[in-house]
C-alpha cells in the first residue's frame, strides 16, 4: 500500500491538543502538514518532484471559509476565502455542494474551474482533488483538498488517502465543537465552590 494512505494517521494527538487549549486553526494546520508529509518520499523526509499542497475550508452557511492551508500562497487563500458553494465553483465549492469527492486533473481546462482558471494558473496550481468533510450526521462541515503543481489524476491509494484525511478533519472539528458545547454547559451550570479545578495543560502538536 502506498505510504500516502494514512492508515497510521493517528488523530489522538490532535484531539489532545484541542483538549489542551490549542486553537482549532493551529490543530487543522498541523493535520494538513501531516498529510502533506505523507506525500513526500514515503518517510516524510524529503519532497518528491510533485509538490502536494493541502487545504481545509470550513462551511459557513453557503460559503467556504479558510480553515488551514499552510503551504498554499497567502494571496490565493485570501482570494478563495468566502466562495459560495455550488456546481462549477472549483473543486471545493462543487464538492461541498454535491457532497462527494471531486477530482480535477487539469485546472486550466476543467469547466468546474472556469471562474478560477486565471487564479489557479497565476499560482501554478494545476490539479486539485477535494473531498467534503462530512459530519457524523452526514452534514457537510467543509472540504479537505490536495493541490498539485502539475496535471495528474489520483491513484486509487490517493483517492483513499484524501477520504481518510477528511475523516480525520471531521473527528477534530466535532471534538472541538463538543468541547465548546461542554464549556457552554459548564458556564450555564457553574460548579459549587467546593469543586476542584480541572487543571488542563496544553498538549504538543504532532510534528509533520
Amino acid at each position: 500500500m502506498s505510504p500516502l494512505v494514512p492508515s497510521a494517521l493517528d488523530v489522538s494527538p490532535f484531539l489532545k491538543a484541542i483538549d489542551g487549549g490549542t486553537p482549532i486553526h493551529d490543530v487543522l494546520d498541523a493535520l494538513v502538514r501531516a498529510v502533506e508529509a505523507l506525500g513526500r518520499d514515503g518517510t516524510g523526509q524529503g519532497p518528491t518532484n510533485d509538490t502536494m499542497l493541502g487545504s481545509i475550508l470550513l462551511l459557513d452557511g453557503r460559503r467556504l471559509r479558510h480553515g488551514a492551508a499552510p503551504s498554499l500562497p497567502g494571496p490565493y487563500n485570501n482570494a478563495i476565502d468566502g466562495i459560495e458553494i455550488g456546481p462549477g465553483m472549483g473543486s471545493c465549492g462543487t464538492a461541498a455542494y454535491c457532497g462527494h469527492a471531486i477530482f480535477v486533473v487539469n485546472t486550466a481546462t476543467d469547466p468546474l474551474w472556469r471562474s478560477f482558471n486565471a487564479l489557479a494558473q497565476q499560482h501554478r496550481l494545476r490539479a486539485c482533488w477535494s473531498s467534503p468533510i462530512l459530519g457524523s450526521g452526514g452534514q457537510v462541515l467543509g472540504t479537505f483538498a490536495l493541490y498539485h503543481r502539475r496535471e495528474r489524476s489520483p491513484t486509487s491509494d490517493e483517492r483513499l488517502a484524501i477520504g481518510r484525511a477528511a475523516e480525520a478533519a471531521r473527528a477534530i472539528l466535532e471534538h472541538a465543537a463538543a468541547r465548546v458545547e461542554a464549556r457552554s454547559q459548564a458556564l450555564s451550570h457553574p460548579p459549587s465552590v467546593d469543586s476542584e479545578p480541572d487543571g488542563e495543560t496544553a498538549a504538543p502538536l504532532p510534528a509533520a
